[in-house]
Protein backbone atom coordinates (compact mmCIF):
# COMPACT_ATOMS: atom_id res chain seq x y z
CA UNK A 1 0.00 0.00 0.00
CA UNK A 2 1.26 3.44 -0.92
CA UNK A 3 1.90 5.83 1.94
CA UNK A 4 3.11 9.38 1.16
CA UNK A 5 6.67 10.08 2.35
CA UNK A 6 5.53 12.83 4.75
CA UNK A 7 3.11 10.44 6.42
CA UNK A 8 5.84 7.83 6.79
CA UNK A 9 8.20 10.32 8.41
CA UNK A 10 5.52 11.51 10.84
CA UNK A 11 4.61 7.91 11.71
CA UNK A 12 8.28 7.01 12.19
CA UNK A 13 8.75 9.93 14.59
CA UNK A 14 5.69 8.85 16.57
CA UNK A 15 6.97 5.26 16.66
CA UNK A 16 10.24 6.51 18.17
CA UNK A 17 8.25 8.06 21.02
CA UNK A 18 6.46 4.73 21.57
CA UNK A 19 9.81 2.93 21.64
CA UNK A 20 11.17 5.34 24.25
CA UNK A 21 8.07 4.82 26.36
CA UNK A 22 8.32 1.04 25.97
CA UNK A 23 11.96 1.13 27.04
CA UNK A 24 10.99 3.00 30.22
CA UNK A 25 7.95 0.83 31.00
CA UNK A 26 9.62 -2.49 30.12
CA UNK A 27 13.29 -1.82 30.76
CA UNK A 28 13.90 -5.49 31.54
CA UNK A 29 13.24 -6.34 27.88
CA UNK A 30 16.22 -4.23 26.83
CA UNK A 31 18.81 -5.63 29.23
CA UNK A 32 21.77 -7.51 27.77
CA UNK A 33 23.70 -9.49 30.36
CA UNK A 34 27.39 -8.64 29.94
CA UNK A 35 28.39 -12.18 30.94
CA UNK A 36 26.69 -13.73 27.90
CA UNK A 37 28.81 -15.43 25.28
CA UNK A 38 29.11 -13.66 21.95
CA UNK A 39 26.59 -16.04 20.38
CA UNK A 40 24.09 -15.57 23.21
CA UNK A 41 24.67 -11.82 23.17
CA UNK A 42 23.95 -11.70 19.44
CA UNK A 43 20.80 -13.75 19.98
CA UNK A 44 19.68 -11.40 22.76
CA UNK A 45 20.30 -8.35 20.58
CA UNK A 46 18.28 -10.02 17.80
CA UNK A 47 15.39 -10.53 20.26
CA UNK A 48 15.50 -6.85 21.23
CA UNK A 49 15.62 -5.82 17.57
CA UNK A 50 12.61 -8.04 16.77
CA UNK A 51 10.68 -6.50 19.67
CA UNK A 52 11.43 -2.91 18.63
CA UNK A 53 10.72 -3.66 14.98
CA UNK A 54 7.32 -5.11 15.88
CA UNK A 55 6.45 -1.97 17.85
CA UNK A 56 7.58 0.29 15.01
CA UNK A 57 5.60 -1.65 12.39
CA UNK A 58 2.44 -1.57 14.48
CA UNK A 59 2.69 2.16 15.22
CA UNK A 60 3.65 3.11 11.65
CA UNK A 61 0.74 1.11 10.23
CA UNK A 62 -1.74 2.62 12.69
CA UNK A 63 -0.52 6.21 12.33
CA UNK A 64 -0.27 6.02 8.53
CA UNK A 65 -3.81 4.69 8.35
CA UNK A 66 -5.08 7.53 10.56
CA UNK A 67 -3.27 10.18 8.53
CA UNK A 68 -4.55 8.79 5.22
CA UNK A 69 -8.10 8.69 6.58
CA UNK A 70 -7.80 12.32 7.69
CA UNK A 71 -6.43 13.33 4.30
CA UNK A 72 -9.22 11.49 2.47
CA UNK A 73 -11.78 13.24 4.64
CA UNK A 74 -10.22 16.64 3.95
CA UNK A 75 -10.15 15.95 0.20
CA UNK A 76 -13.77 14.79 0.28
CA UNK A 77 -14.83 17.95 2.14
CA UNK A 78 -12.92 20.11 -0.32
CA UNK A 79 -14.47 18.39 -3.35
CA UNK A 80 -18.00 18.58 -1.97
CA UNK A 81 -17.49 22.26 -1.21
CA UNK A 82 -16.11 22.94 -4.68
CA UNK A 83 -18.96 21.05 -6.37
CA UNK A 84 -21.55 22.86 -4.25
CA UNK A 85 -20.05 26.23 -5.15
CA UNK A 86 -20.05 25.35 -8.85
CA UNK A 87 -23.63 24.09 -8.75
CA UNK A 88 -24.79 27.36 -7.19
CA UNK A 89 -23.34 29.24 -10.14
CA UNK A 90 -25.37 27.20 -12.64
Amino acid sequence: DYVPQGNRIDALNISKMYLELDEVEHSELYVVDPTLSETDRDARLAEIKAHTTAIQREVIARESTKKLANQRSAVHTFLVSAISTNLRHL
